[in-house]
């Protein structure tokens, strides 16, 4: 008999699926499946400042020097300048609606000021430090935080991949051979491996 097996894969699970044989040889096709728990060793914040003045220069020079105190802030605790990135620079025009006095009826909108958002992206495998950063940032200006993530590193990805796809396969093969056993057949050959893309929850 020849093995013929499917392999979609996810970080947590994988299965071995059933393929039909398209030809005449004597096939047996099985589902394995094989999980992992896998604790993450990566940590991903988001965060910035926000800051408004009449003018962009100012709105822009307000929001530099308190970015400025958040990245010397977080440094102080271990994170380098090749974990901190800008994910974000945006600046608005901020308006305010002017109203009749009398009748109170909406008569246009009036350039008030700017806007500027700054967000910095804290990449590290530092996973003790996530609620001191936020701590810090906060302390020294910060005014958003926008996510807090804990994922695994493309590294351990790949090897949590490679690892399920050959429990699945093993779990697939062994299934096969005691499905066939009682027949007097043996496996012989693998027929046809499929693997799907890799993904995982977060």
């Amino acid at each position: 008999a020849v093995l013929a097996v499917s392999v979609p894969t996810s970080q947590t699970q994988v299965f071995a699926q059933q393929v039909p044989a398209a030809s005449n040889e004597k096939t047996v096709s099985a589902t394995g499946i094989a999980t992992i728990s896998v604790d993450p060793d990566l940590l991903n914040i988001n965060f910035g400042v926000e800051t408004e003045a009449i003018t962009a220069k100012e709105a822009m020079s307000a929001n530099s020097e308190a970015m400025a105190q958040i990245v010397a802030a977080i440094k102080k605790l271990g994170i380098t300048d090749e974990e901190i990135s800008t994910s974000g620079f945006n600046i608005y025009p901020v308006y305010r609606d002017i109203s009749d006095p009398i009748t109170g009826i909406y008569v246009k909108s009036e350039l008030s000021g700017y806007r500027v958002s700054n967000i910095l992206h804290v990449k590290t495998e530092k996973l003790t430090l996530a609620s001191s950063i936020l701590d810090v940032a906060v302390e020294a200006g910060a005014n958003r935080v926008d996510s807090v993530s804990f994922i695994l590193s493309p590294k351990t990805q790949l090897v949590v991949q490679n690892d399920l796809i050959e429990q699945a396969v093993l779990n697939a093969k062994s299934k096969a051979e005691k499905a066939i056993a009682s027949l007097g057949q043996k496996i012989i050959g693998v027929k046809m491996v499929s693997l799907s893309d890799f993904a995982y929850p977060p």
